[in-house]
């Protein structure tokens, strides 16, 4: 009963969103006392399917907005140091290792 009240929950514009998805949580936290998890992947999904269309096209227009970022170096500190490619050993297969002479230093 639980299960079917929360899958078939429509936000219609009456009341607070926040509101909405609070009761809906607190479904989710009632099934998990009787021993039925929810994964939270799958909470969001039915959410965000249960929201009418105008809040799914909001968020689109959210998603596809540019931002600039303004950003703050001392300097000196600003200069790209160059980096090399990481080089996959590991797809090549084992390898056997050179064993590097090891000294006995004091740094004391």
């Amino acid at each position: 009963m639980l299960l079917h009240r929360f899958s078939t929950m429509r936000y219609h514009g009456n009341g607070k969103i926040r509101k909405y998805i609070l009761e809906m949580s607190n479904i989710v936290s009632k099934l998990k006392t009787l021993k039925t998890e929810l994964p939270a992947e799958l909470f969001i999904y039915f959410v965000l399917n249960s929201l009418p269309p105008q809040f799914k096209e909001e968020r689109m227009k959210q998603e596809r907005t540019e931002s600039a970022h303004m950003v703050y170096t001392s300097k000196g500190h600003g200069k790209r140091k160059k980096f090399e490619p990481v080089k996959d050993d590991a797809a090549k297969g084992p390898t056997q290792k050179k064993h590097a002479k090891v000294e006995d230093t004091c740094f004391f």
